[in-house]
């Protein structure tokens, strides 16, 4: 049997400054006050989960805008950024938000695509953006955060089998599939961090973690479709000092 030991870095708070110098036009007040604290995971290989993350707290539009504009980057780069607000409003913690704004994006234009992510951040969801070096596209994909509430999660020991699944349909569908754990009894928990599942866009395992048994603590989740189905969800407790041992 061979053994891997993943450790999950600290979480740590980042004050974001600037990163960008390009002049972008909004008619938004970058002065304004609009606190909002963003927590972000960012993996070198798309479709790899990355089990931990940067929570960034801001204060205005204009440091809001510099992140996005830092994402944008990052994914030039070749990495796959997901972030969502840790906080959302009362307003957006449901599924359904009443935007008319398209869950997911292909686009070559920077700044519609940061209008898009600010209108599904500000939906309360969970957005997944990549970059296509090939075609100069950014792809992104928003969906409903599970970040569970407390009053009903179980918090459980889960030991089972890394898979990748499809990604529940709660608003409308979106490619890619999502990692989860598989118990021995059949039963599947798509994995969550900050209620942010762990999107891929390939429905094969990676050779790095796709087949390990793994056990996980966290709080466990049912919600239900778009269909009236129920899933289930696993929502990692990672704090400092946590490791997660993966056997094959």
């Amino acid at each position: 049997m061979k053994t891997k030991h993943f450790i999950l870095p600290i979480l740590t708070i980042a004050f974001i400054l600037a990163s960008c110098e390009k002049n972008v036009e909004n008619t938004v007040d970058k002065n304004q006050t609009a606190e909002r604290d963003i927590f972000y995971s960012v993996s070198d290989i798309p479709g790899k989960p990355n089990l931990s993350g940067t929570t960034a707290h801001l204060s205005t539009e204009a440091e809001w805008d510099r992140l996005l504009d830092r994402f944008c980057e990052m994914t030039m780069d070749g990495e796959q950024v997901t972030f969502c607000n840790t906080n959302p409003s009362a307003g957006t913690k449901g599924f359904k938000d009443g935007t008319n704004t398209p869950t997911t994006i292909h686009t070559q234009n920077r700044e519609e695509l940061k209008a898009w992510m600010k209108a599904m951040e500000k939906a309360g969801k969970t957005i997944n953006v990549t970059y296509d070096d090939s075609t100069g596209t950014w792809n992104g994909a928003a969906y409903t955060n599970f970040n569970p509430q407390m009053e009903q999660a179980e918090a459980i020991s889960c030991t089972g089998t890394l898979i990748l699944t499809g990604i529940p349909v709660i608003d409308e569908p979106i490619a890619g599939t999502v990692w989860a754990i598989q118990t021995n009894d059949d039963s599947v928990f798509i994995l969550t961090f900050h209620g942010m599942m762990m999107m891929s866009e390939s429905d094969e395992p990676s050779t790095l973690l796709g087949g390990y048994e793994v056990t996980i603590n966290g709080l466990a989740s049912t919600h239900t479709d778009i269909n009236g189905d129920n899933f289930s969800t696993l929502e990692i407790s990672a704090n400092e000092g946590d490791v997660i041992i993966f056997e094959k």
